[in-house]
């Protein structure tokens, strides 16, 4: 079979920086992430818009899986070029060599989204032209009305407590009724964009750009075998029309920029959750060590001491009395220091569990101790 050629292909996802303030915005922080049991293990599909469109030779892919996945929520199709240029706003690029995921999303957050309907560049004839990367370029007027159709804020759903295939399809599958789909992106190999009705290989091809792309159609069993579905941005003579079928093994691999939902939360809000179940994890760990260190109440150091000072003081006193007793010639018999030695041993333990092991009542600290940390647990 002869191979199609698509000449050259612009892709335009860069690096997503380290951010301290990302803390509060991932997915354990912000929800509680269901068992991946109850995911099922079938095919299911939930997006509402399932558009293909073309970049052409643009770096604009960022604003293209954004604008997609925005799509699903706001039930409207919109521009992705105007996407791109909120997100190079952000950022402060040019956009000639394409924008990170996060830029990308808080020009989402920040300036908007601009339905097509009201998008007179979407009929432009030089819509491709990189003035456009620039939003000074846009009319003012639809900036205005892009910011009306903004999203609140995202979280980082790869952050979870599986591995990122499992965490994307947790996400996509608690959030369904909301139709929140995944903004991510991987790193794109040669073999992907010619890979046989868009199932992605798992062999390793050489590495041409990284590129964003959307999550449409969550989850699909091949042969026995699942993947992530994802929606393209180079028209629909890719893949399956558009349309591709990436694997655990690649997903966990090349999925190297993250990976985003859009929520209708303010971000207000979920810091202030974040900050409030801080406090309880930093309580919750303080009972912990007090129920831990009740089961013993000593210090290991306080024990040392007091096992030396009553050993010694005790053999000490019982030598005093022998020496009284018998004279120097105890010195000489090697049996008899070892029945001094055991007995002020013994006094020596005696002495520790009155004074560390009971109470003043003579219960006993250790058992109880145990005992009510079971009853909590309980």
């Amino acid at each position: 079979m002869t191979k199609k050629k698509f000449g050259k292909m612009n892709f335009g996802l860069t690096d997503t920086p380290e951010d301290e303030r990302d803390k509060p915005f991932h997915l354990g922080a912000v929800i509680q992430q269901i068992d991946i049991k109850e995911v099922p293990k079938n095919d299911w599909d939930f997006s509402v818009l399932t558009i293909i469109k073309n970049q052409k030779q643009t770096q604009r892919c960022t604003g293209y899986a954004t604008g997609a996945v925005s799509e699903d929520q706001e039930e409207i199709e919109l521009c992705p070029d105007f996407q791109a240029a909120a997100g190079f706003s952000i950022s402060g690029v040019s956009g000639e060599d394409g924008n990170d995921l996060r830029s990308t999303a808080k020009g989402a957050c920040k300036v908007g989204c601009l339905p097509v309907k009201f998008c007179s560049h979407c009929k432009s004839d030089d819509k491709y032209a990189s003035k456009w990367n620039n939003l000074k370029s846009w009319p003012e007027e639809e900036i205005k009305l892009a910011y009306k159709y903004r999203k609140q804020t995202f979280i980082w759903v790869e952050k979870g407590r599986y591995d990122i295939f499992d965490n994307i399809k947790t996400a996509l599958w608690q959030n369904r009724e909301k139709h929140q789909s995944v903004l991510t992106g991987t790193v794109w190999r040669e073999n992907f964009t010619y890979s046989e009705g868009g199932v992605i290989p798992t062999e390793l091809g050489d590495i041409v750009g990284g590129h964003a792309i959307k999550k449409c159609i969550a989850h699909k069993v091949i042969d026995g075998k699942e993947y992530l579905v994802v929606q393209n941005s180079y028209d629909k003579d890719v893949g399956d029309k558009g349309l591709f079928y990436f694997p655990r093994e690649v997903v966990n691999r090349d999925f190297k920029y993250g990976a985003i939902q859009f929520i209708d939360v303010p971000p207000e809000d979920i810091k202030k959750e974040y900050e409030i179940k801080q406090i309880i994890n930093q309580k919750t760990m303080a009972e912990e060590t007090s129920i831990r260190s009740d089961i013993f109440h000593i210090n290991l150091r306080d024990v040392g001491n007091a096992v030396l000072v009553t050993v010694l003081s005790t053999l000490l006193l019982a030598l005093g009395n022998e020496l009284q007793t018998t004279g120097l010639t105890v010195l000489t018999d090697t049996s008899r220091l070892f029945e001094l030695f055991q007995l002020s041993l013994n006094a020596g333990l005696a002495y520790l569990v009155k004074n560390f092991f009971e109470d003043k009542v003579g219960n006993n600290k250790i058992s109880g101790a145990v005992k009510n940390l079971f009853l909590e647990k309980k």
